[in-house]
């Protein structure tokens, strides 16, 4: 991806969207963690964006930065979460805050990686 339209960048530890429970009745709600990661990512781009929202095709790129644990020897993130599941919860709670419906995006990549601190990367483009 060369130059970004738009570029977010969210202090916070990424969190997997989890799978959605039931109630004893049947009804189906986002677990507590999903609930909260995505209210604090869209707190965070209303802050930082505060634009119209992206209208058309978009690119999108997402870093999700891990700091790595003390007992960790490997170059990779390699295990959980996995991919998918960090970036669905990102482009979810991003809905109706920086562009209209996820299902815009035509060309979505994501990178996990260790980094000194926790964070994440969003680069937006248009097309």
């Amino acid at each position: 991806m060369k130059k970004a339209d738009l570029y977010l960048r969210f202090e916070i530890d990424p969190v997997a969207k989890g799978r959605p429970r039931f109630t004893r009745a049947g009804i189906a709600y986002k677990p507590k963690k999903t609930r909260d990661f995505e209210n604090e990512i869209r707190f965070i781009a209303m802050n930082q964006y505060g634009g119209s929202l992206v209208d058309g095709p978009i690119k999108v790129q997402i870093n999700f930065n891990f700091k790595p644990g003390k007992t960790v020897k490997r170059k990779h993130h390699t295990t959980r979460p996995d991919c998918s599941n960090l970036a669905k919860g990102v482009e979810d709670a991003l809905n109706g805050v920086v562009w209209k419906d996820d299902s815009q995006i035509i060309d979505l990549r994501v990178v996990k990686q260790y980094a000194l601190e926790s964070f994440i990367e969003v680069f937006i483009k248009s097309v």
